[in-house]
């Protein structure tokens, strides 16, 4: 629960808020307290600041401040709202200085606590931020009454220029006088112009008989806004409490006086950041655990797998004993199956690669037509030339496993074509057989034209037949 210590003309009174409102409780306060004063040496001072920025600024308000109270340390500067450029929100032209010239009466209270000191605030601070609300007039008169005093807060365009503690006793008419004894020390200090304007006064209390007397003086009494949960409260100190609570601006009392209070907010917020990393290691260490669970869970499963596949291997290699046969056995089937069954190029590949050759002009045949399948250590295409054509020695031994195949076939040109067309067929046909996939063309009579013809040969000096010879390493597919 929050405390307020309020130090008033009739001594120290102790408010403590809970459900049913603020509650009087006897005695000093436990945890943290909020002070607020309600005393005559309460000033508010608006002055004017140069144009300084950063140190040199903060060091002339503090000069100010000093100059304007200089036996009080109870003092704050609080800056005004400045104007919309961003030259006037830097460096505001007017500040307000607040200060209470009772140091020893505040100090004498504050030393008879055990509680940490939140802030010290005075009731015409209090007072001015209650009437800057936006539905009130800007310029205004804010009173509180009190038993033997009355409290009274000028505002000129929503802040405050003056604050006054009258003793003045319950009678409306004594009131109104000295409300109305205000105004004319504006208007003498020429703060306001002598005029016949009507200045609406707020009053925080009871107001019974005082809006006929100040009706009589030019002014006019006006009714106040929901100021918190309650309309009306039953004593309008209680709305000072609501706002004092929430520590705002203005705060009067030196860093000394609250060294507690903030020794335990640093604590709190170390100990805030001590438990945010706690937050983040728990976090990452949860992280952790929860992906090592997951990397075990998948172990388990993987063995699981695993065991379930050895005994399904194992039953497959005892149906296969059924049969005399070994695994071992069946695997080497297998492995000759997929090595020299599935992968070896067939007659019918090598075939049908010679058949769309030969089919593509009118007049040629093959004569000679050989396929064999090799073994691992034999080199294709090592017999003899059979003519027309030139074996590439250095290509014959060439071999990358598996069991190749050898194709080897002649071909009879057109009789009569010239020396020019059957080098070009040679030369088409060694060109296509290159393209395959899967086929090394080892003999290659175009080559042998190549290397054999002269510039001035005659039609005679090329055969009429020619030799080739390849190897098939994989099924012949066709060219790209």
């Amino acid at each position: 629960m929050k405390t307020v210590l309020h130090i008033g003309l009739g001594g120290l009174e102790y408010w403590r808020k809970s459900r049913g409102g603020w509650q009087a409780v006897a005695g000093a306060a436990q945890g943290a307290i909020w002070v607020v004063t309600d005393l005559a040496e309460e000033s508010l001072i608006d002055i004017a600041v140069p144009r300084l920025f950063g140190r040199d600024r903060a060091h002339f308000v503090a000069r100010q401040l000093v100059n304007r109270f200089p036996d009080t340390p109870f003092r704050s500067a609080t800056p005004l709202p400045a104007g919309a450029s961003l030259m006037e929100r830097l460096a505001p032209a007017r500040q307000l200085l607040s200060g209470v010239d009772a140091a020893q009466r505040i100090q004498s209270a504050l030393d008879a606590q055990s509680a940490a000191l939140v802030g010290v605030w005075s009731s015409s601070q209090l007072l001015a931020r209650l009437g800057q609300d936006r539905s009130l007039p800007s310029e205004l008169f804010v009173v509180l009454p009190g038993s033997r005093s009355l409290r009274i807060v000028f505002l000129k365009n929503r802040q405050p220029v003056l604050a006054r503690l009258a003793p003045v006793g319950a009678p409306p008419a004594e009131q109104a006088a000295e409300i109305v004894r205000t105004l004319r020390h504006l208007e003498n200090s020429r703060i306001l112009e002598h005029s016949l304007r009507r200045y609406p006064v707020l009053v925080l209390g009871a107001a019974a008989g005082l809006e006929a007397a100040l009706a009589a003086q030019g002014m006019d009494l006006i009714s106040a806004p929901k100021f918190g949960p309650r309309a009306t409260p039953p004593d309008w100190r209680f709305a000072l409490f609501d706002l004092v609570v929430t520590s705002p601006r203005g705060q009067l009392a030196p860093r000394g006086a609250r060294s507690a209070f903030l020794a335990q907010r640093l604590a709190r917020a170390a100990y805030g950041g001590a438990a945010l990393c706690l937050s983040a290691t728990l976090w990452f260490v949860g992280a952790q655990l929860h992906a090592t669970e997951d990397a075990q869970h998948e172990r388990d499963r993987l063995q699981y797998r695993f065991g379930q596949l050895q005994r399904e291997l194992g039953e497959t290699e005892a149906r296969i004993g059924r049969f005399d046969v070994t695994p071992a056995l069946l695997r080497q089937v297998v492995s000759l199956n997929a090595s020299e069954l599935v992968d070896t190029p067939t007659l019918a590949d090598g075939m049908r690669l010679v058949a769309d050759l030969v089919g593509r002009e009118d007049g040629r045949y093959v004569s000679r037509f050989q396929w064999q399948r090799l073994s691992s250590a034999q080199p294709a295409c090592a017999q003899v030339d059979h003519g027309g054509g030139t074996k590439l020695t250095g290509l014959s031994a060439v071999h990358d496993g598996g069991s190749p195949v050898e194709l080897s076939f002649d071909l009879e040109l057109a009789e009569g074509s010239s020396n020019r067309s059957r080098a070009r067929t040679l030369a088409g046909i060694s060109t296509s057989l290159a393209q395959v996939r899967g086929v090394t063309l080892l003999q290659d009579p175009a080559r042998s034209l190549d290397h054999g013809a002269l510039s001035n040969s005659t039609d005679d000096d090329t055969p009429q037949g020619a030799s080739w010879c390849l190897r098939l390493a994989g099924p012949a597919g066709a060219s790209p």
